[in-house]
């Protein structure tokens, strides 16, 4: 799920990038995804209106997950029981494209991201390569990019520096 201004960004930006001034400046797009999870519009509704419909709150709208969606809190022990619950017997579907797709925890901070995916990929066997980035920008003769700039992107997808 995107947030709906990444959307209105893509928009503007289209049309500010061909001069056209109808939705995505005149370009078809196709958006993909499981529609399943848009939540509805519901005016002046309460969270759990717009999440759960009838679902019974507690207080400030909160909702009792069923017992069979939690894992209690045990410290990084419930950690290393959600990984194998999603990603039961890894080590038998390393070479299963198709079982890696179908699974995946979802987190909202890069730090767990990254503390999840070490853990997993410590699940795998084989040697492990060290491919190392670029300190330095071709041509930059004015060092307009600094050595601790280029170490600090991290784009999405791609492993830290």
């Amino acid at each position: 799920m995107a947030h709906r201004f990444a959307f209105e960004t893509l928009d503007q930006t289209f049309k500010d990038i061909i001069g056209v001034n109808l939705p995505y400046g005149g370009k078809v797009m196709i958006f993909g995804g499981d529609f399943r999870q848009v939540v509805p519009v519901v005016p002046k509704g309460t969270r759990s209106e717009l999440i759960n419909g009838e679902q019974e709150t507690m207080i400030d709208d909160m909702m009792q997950l069923p017992s069979s969606m939690v894992i209690p809190w045990n410290g990084e022990e419930s950690i290393v029981q959600l990984v194998n619950e999603v990603f039961l017997d890894l080590e038998c579907h390393v070479c299963d494209a198709r079982y890696l797709v179908e699974r995946a925890i979802i987190t909202p901070k890069n730090e767990d991201a990254d503390k999840l995916n070490k853990m997993i990929i410590d699940k795998f066997s084989g040697t492990e390569h060290i491919l190392y980035s670029f300190d330095s920008v071709e041509d930059d003769v004015r060092n307009l990019y600094q050595q601790e700039f280029l170490n600090s992107i991290s784009s999405g997808g791609m492993p830290l520096h």
